[in-house]
């Protein structure tokens, strides 16, 4: 078995980005990114060392790939992620643990003593493994076979943080609870707008970015990226959804200081992101958002909704309470001291 890096031979670019597409099968294969997604991941500028690598088995197919970066804010921690295996080949596994190394390897020539995974670059892009069978599928979560937890597992990773989604039926309920907030916000001078999906990339994009690297500077694992990369994140949404459940709150000459990153799909009003301006927290906007963005879905004819991707312990686990349970998918992030 032959490892290749993309730094030593960018002709393996193409097998790189088009082997998740190749090697997938149903039903893991929801929401996957196109090769061309994969390519400008790997080949995008960034302010901080990255690599990639391809495993070529003794027949000359690639049939694993993965990738590693280090934290340009935290000097000691790195970041595995770009994870595939063709786990129909009989030397498929086998590969995945050799790149894993291979990851941990350059990592340790970097001066990392502790790598973070599944994750691409930082917590922007595509992160987390899904663990356990899902009660509902859906586009915007991570998916991955089985396996690939337990070929990080068997290479001595473990968990790191848990999150989850959660389905809920009781719109109707859910939205009132937050009429009190959205008044609060309202006297105190905010208003409030939907996205215009016609124009997510020249015009909401960079009101979410100004916020963002505000308003997360303080989460789990933050790492300020350029406007560039954070454009990338957004191509594979912009004129596929429908942002009009999303909600942008102004106020005054400050002009946007928090958004709710909301979505329809499939049946329920999926609640995805909020960020606020340090100066407008504490004054109900978020709920206030939460009640404007419910309050569309339910116009819509909706009754169910999802708390998406929630770190377990967040705040924002308290909205489930306000409502009747009826799914739970888990996801997991992983650490391995190197």
């Amino acid at each position: 078995m032959k490892i290749t890096a993309l730094s030593e031979t960018p002709a393996i670019l193409e097998e790189f980005a088009n082997l998740a597409g190749e090697v997938r099968k149903d039903p893991f294969r929801t929401g996957l990114l196109p090769a061309g997604v994969w390519k400008g991941f790997a080949t995008m500028p960034t302010p901080f060392p990255k690599e990639f690598w391809v495993a070529r088995s003794s027949d000359g197919r690639v049939i694993a790939r993965v990738g590693a970066s280090v934290s340009p804010v935290r000097a000691a921690e790195g970041a595995i992620g770009f994870f595939e295996a063709d786990l129909a080949h009989r030397e498929g596994a086998t590969a995945g643990y050799m790149l894993l190394a291979q990851a941990e390897d350059w990592l340790r020539s970097k001066g990392v003593t502790k790598a973070i995974g599944p994750m691409n670059f930082n917590t922007w892009f595509p992160y987390r493994f899904r663990v356990g069978a899902p009660a509902e599928r859906f586009s915007w979560e991570p998916e991955n076979p089985p396996q690939y937890v337990e070929i990080w597992e068997g290479a001595g990773y473990s968990d790191l943080e848990v999150y989850r989604s959660t389905g809920y039926e009781g719109l109707e309920e859910f939205t009132e609870h937050f009429w009190p907030s959205f008044e609060k916000a309202a006297d105190l001078g905010f208003t409030f707008r939907p996205f215009d999906s016609s124009k997510v990339m020249e015009q909401e994009v960079p009101i979410l970015y100004d916020i963002s690297m505000e308003g997360f500077r303080e989460a789990f694992l933050f790492e300020p990226i350029p406007f560039a990369a954070f454009q990338v994140l957004y191509v594979p949404f912009a004129g596929k959804l429908d942002l009009g459940l999303s909600v942008i709150a102004s106020h005054g000459d400050h002009g946007p200081v928090g958004f709710f990153f909301a979505f329809q799909d499939r049946g329920y009003v999926v609640f995805k992101t909020i960020a606020l301006k340090v100066s407008t927290r504490g004054k109900g906007v978020s709920n206030a958002m939460m009640y404007l963005s419910a309050k569309a879905a339910r116009d819509r004819g909706l009754k169910k909704l999802v708390t998406a991707m929630v770190k377990l312990g967040a705040q924002s686990e308290s909205y489930g309470k306000k409502a009747k349970l009826l799914w739970e998918n888990r996801y997991v992030l992983l650490k391995k001291d190197l």
